[in-house]
């Protein structure tokens, strides 16, 4: 008969005991042949915490990065998962709170004014800090962790989020289909009548009233829909010129 097996046919249920470390966590074990006792493998803290920090941070760089939902969707997997494991740990939910507003005080950066950054900058890391310090009881999360978790924070915000901003910002509005009216391009697939002409580094559908080879210059005359009306840009300039020699 196994070992691990009572006699009576009933198999015994996990034990568990207190880490001498940390007499606050329970760890689970199991037992194996010959009655051994194997001790299951547990999160830390350090670990739980760097999860929610980099779920929480991956929300940041989706608000200043916005595109394909790819950002938000690893932010809510990393952020969900951090959160069911701290819900099954002694753990103070005002430092998760602290935390987590630490983190969502830079999502307010990309729509406020470049003054107001430094502030909230540091703000967000303070209560980064002390979220990371009162998420768990004494002996929780290292110090040193916490420490290199806002210095990688604060970089990261610096020399790759900030730049990012500063690009977009700087970058002029969308322009307005109508507003094309009068710019010149070039036949990038040729026009019979439909094709497809790159204007402003940009490929766009277009027709003409007459085909067009690739690479002739063209220029906008209308358009329909998302679809542009061009014409040979030779052409067009050449009519111009006898109207106004006629005139």
């Amino acid at each position: 008969m196994r070992a691990d097996i009572p006699q009576d046919g009933r198999r015994a249920a996990p034990t568990r005991f207190r880490s001498a470390e940390n007499p606050a966590s329970v760890i689970p074990c199991i037992l194996g042949a010959g009655n051994v006792t194997l001790p299951m493998i547990q999160l830390a803290p350090d670990i739980v915490y760097l999860g929610l920090v980099l779920g929480l941070w991956l929300g940041v760089t989706a608000t200043f990065v916005p595109g394909t939902g790819l950002l938000e969707l690893l932010a809510v997997a990393g952020i969900s998962a951090s959160l069911l494991l701290l819900a099954g740990m002694p753990v103070n939910w005002i430092g998760v709170l602290l935390l987590v507003a630490g983190a969502s005080a830079f999502m307010l950066l990309p729509f406020l004014l470049r003054p107001r950054h430094t502030l909230l900058t540091g703000a967000g890391l303070a209560l980064q800090v002390a979220g990371g310090l009162l998420m768990f009881p004494a002996g929780g999360v290292s110090p040193l962790i916490i420490g290199l978790s806002v210095a990688v924070a604060l970089l990261y915000w610096r020399f790759a989020l900030l730049p990012v901003l500063a690009r977009v910002r700087k970058a002029p509005p969308p322009r307005a289909l109508d507003d094309f009216h009068g710019e010149t391009g070039r036949v990038a697939r040729a026009l019979d009548p439909v094709g497809t002409v790159l204007l402003r580094g940009e490929l766009w559908s277009a027709t003409s009233d007459r085909p067009l080879a690739t690479g002739v210059e063209v220029v906008v005359i209308g358009r329909e829909g998302l679809n542009l009306r061009v014409s040979d840009r030779a052409q067009t300039m050449a009519i111009d010129g006898s109207l106004i020699s006629t005139e």
